[in-house]
């Protein structure tokens, strides 16, 4: 009935069709994000539109200085408008490519449930993410050779998600100090692992997750995996 009186449906015949002055629903949703809140790329040379892209991965994607790819051309991005939510770029030429520094921290909101496998205790609950990008490399094509480095000023972003995360034994820790072992890689390296498999197990891409590790997590005061 809110939707009839919206004029979003009809009733007819006992039944409800969508209103025929809506003529493309389809184009009203975003399939990349449910936020709404997304970042216009224009290409100053023409004024043309080239796309939009969510407002969560637009300081990663269009900061200023990054080489954005566009139906396989590059285009450099010489200025973001915060308030406008613009992305200007130019067509180049440009041998490299740009990779963003950030920093990311978590905060554990409420554990909903928990489960032990073992010595390894897992929950899952509400999470709070913190991310700062810092600044961007350049990289070469084809030779991965960092040829120049630049830092970045940018709002903190943060947004409330679902996290999983594991407690690591004592045993294995212990083990790991006492071989002198790089114990803090080793964690970030289990946690890509676990973001590889994931998809495995869910309806999802690995780059639709993502994943902290920490050797001495403030919230549990113990090495920490979240995912």
């Amino acid at each position: 009935e809110v939707l009839e009186e919206q004029g979003i449906l009809r009733e007819r015949l006992q039944k409800w069709y969508l209103s025929p002055a809506i003529a493309h629903p389809a184009q009203a949703i975003n399939i990349r994000s449910t936020t709404g809140e997304n970042f216009a790329i224009v290409d100053t040379l023409t004024g043309s539109l080239l796309e939009t892209v969510e407002a969560t991965v637009a300081f990663f994607q269009i900061h200023p200085g990054a080489i954005y790819l566009h139906q396989g051309e590059s285009y450099l991005v010489t200025e973001l408008d915060l308030a406008s939510r613009t992305a200007c770029v130019v067509p180049t030429k440009a041998t490299y490519y740009t990779q963003t520094k950030d920093i990311t921290d978590l905060h554990i909101v409420k554990v909903g449930r928990d489960k032990s496998f073992g010595q390894i205790k897992v929950y899952l609950g509400e999470v709070e993410v913190t991310t700062t990008v810092v600044g961007f490399k350049k990289k070469a094509q084809f030779t991965e050779e960092v040829i120049g480095e630049e830092p970045l000023d940018l709002p903190t972003q943060s947004f409330p998600t679902v996290a999983l995360w594991f407690d690591l034994p004592p045993e294995v820790i212990a083990q790991l100090v006492e071989l002198q072992l790089d114990f803090a890689g080793g964690l970030h390296a289990a946690e890509h692992a676990a973001i590889g498999i994931l998809p495995l197990f869910a309806l999802c891409d690995r780059n639709d997750i993502g994943g902290v590790s920490t050797p001495l997590h403030p919230d549990t005061g113990r090495a920490q995996i979240f995912i």
